[in-house]
């Protein structure tokens, strides 16, 4: 008898998000995935790719000399999944996923305003939605997925709200405080019931780009962790909670941002010690 479908994912397949998707259809129970990526071919998705392209040029600076990124990045992240575009090959690769593990594969340029997506999140019996990555969520999108929405979050929380967390984990002096967070999403950001927080050690030698790429793995790997033990626990969400959300009246930390006072590129280049 064929397990229940479960798990929902919705991303815009940043790194690892087909590896991501890989793992949560393993266990049988991935009913669909929302891809909010446009899919190549316009203007603008042009334009895009270069600078992903240019991004990806840059990180041959983060690694020894005659080692190729991509490498690095594959032996953890097993080579799927490195585009914020749906091009030709992330398509046929997602596809033939949907073969593989039997799931419902769409496409949205924005989850948000899609009346389709809509639809099909009313229509969803999975337990959980997955996201990684992507906009915002919209407050009135949430109650249309009967399940529960949970979040991979890229610093500690409730510390660390926002973006750019490991800069600013840094900045502050928090070395303890670089790493992840699963959490339930809900309608105010970044504040929902904590399933799993994950650190990792920093090296004050390497950049702060090398840094963040470490903590995505890292990210992907907690949460494919919390979905395995999803898949096999009969128990309910609220057992796994290491960490209850704030009250609703209390906002719980600061929400942090990309940080205005200094040239982002240069930021990346900049080794931790230096920051």
């Amino acid at each position: 008898m064929r397990a229940p479908r479960r798990f929902c994912i919705t991303t815009d397949l940043p790194l690892g998000g087909l590896y991501f998707i890989h793992k949560v259809g393993e266990t049988g129970q991935l009913e669909c995935v929302i891809v909010q990526a446009p899919r190549a071919g316009s203007l603008w998705t042009w334009v895009l790719r270069r600078v992903i392209s240019n991004y990806y040029y840059g990180l041959t600076h983060l690694f020894t000399p005659g080692t190729h990124p991509h490498r690095i990045l594959g032996r953890k992240l097993f080579g799927y999944g490195r585009s914020h575009i749906a091009d030709a090959l992330t398509v046929r690769k997602l596809r033939q996923l949907s073969a593989e593990h039997g799931f419902q594969l769409l496409f949205t340029k924005d989850l948000n305003s899609d009346v389709h997506v809509r639809r099909a999140l009313a229509a969803f019996q999975g337990s959980y939605m997955l996201v990684l990555g992507g906009k915002i969520i919209e407050p009135d999108l949430l109650p249309l997925f009967s399940g529960t929405w949970l979040n991979g979050h890229g610093g500690v929380l409730p510390e660390y709200r926002g973006l750019a967390s490991e800069y600013w984990a840094i900045r502050n002096g928090d070395f303890e405080s670089i790493g992840c967070t699963i959490h339930v999403l809900t309608q105010r950001v970044d504040q929902g019931e904590i399933l799993r927080i994950s650190t990792i050690p920093y090296d004050p030698n390497e950049t702060l780009q090398a840094l963040c790429i470490r903590n995505h793995a890292n990210l992907i790997d907690t949460y494919v962790k919390v979905v395995g033990q999803l898949a096999d626990s009969a128990d309910s969400i609220s057992r796994m909670i290491v960490r209850p959300g704030p009250p609703s009246e209390i906002s719980g930390s600061s929400y942090y941002s990309v940080p205005k006072h200094v040239n982002l590129r240069k930021l990346a280049r900049t080794k931790v010690k230096d920051l």
